[in-house]
């Protein structure tokens, strides 16, 4: 492969971007904002909890470490447990949100495809602000003004194609092919 050849292909060669990264930054500070709370309430509750436990029983000056490891064990433990309750309950949950701000475009965006697919162009879709692929809507509204203005000028050329043929008389295969374009043209929905 030439040198030249081999600069072409690599110049074609597109990055793959598969999300958008400031999202991607803004989700992930937001589970690890999440969690960092979840740590600090059972950091507190910790707190609370052994320091109520250790006041209230070694004013008596007999406790033994055994004693104090026993003492503690069931709580570390009950607040573990609890801990990832919370952590289970609460992440599920902001999980459960940020798939809607990207479920519910995608949702409209499928509508939208189905629509273009079944030559509805008059279809657009308007995202809720600070939903996810709000640039993507405006690619979907650029697609869709390109193919409303290309059938229109398709529709034009067409009627001053019939136009220029009816004057020098048509045959009857060109007439029909001329019916067949103006059939196509006019299953779009615009």
């Amino acid at each position: 492969m030439s040198l030249r050849r081999r600069e072409m292909a690599h110049e074609e060669k597109r990055s793959v971007v598969l999300i958008n990264k400031r999202f991607q930054f803004a989700l992930i500070a937001r589970f690890v904002a999440v969690h960092a709370v979840i740590l600090a309430l059972f950091g507190v509750l910790i707190y609370l909890f052994v320091d109520s436990e250790l006041e209230a029983n070694l004013s008596s000056a007999h406790v033994t470490y055994r004693n104090l490891k026993h003492m503690i064990f069931p709580i570390v433990l009950t607040l573990s447990l609890l801990n990832i309750l919370i952590s289970a309950i609460l992440i599920g949950l902001f999980v459960l949100y940020a798939s809607h701000k990207i479920a519910g475009p995608l949702h409209r965006f499928k509508v939208v495809v189905d629509a273009i697919a079944g030559r509805d162009l008059g279809s657009v879709t308007q995202l809720r602000e600070g939903d996810q692929l709000q640039e993507t809507t405006s690619s979907l509204k650029a697609l869709t003004q390109t193919l409303t203005g290309d059938v229109k000028d398709l529709r034009v050329r067409l009627a001053e194609l019939r136009s220029c043929l009816s004057r020098g008389g048509m045959s009857d295969e060109v007439t029909s092919k001329l019916d067949a374009l103006d059939e196509l043209a006019a299953r779009y929905v615009l």
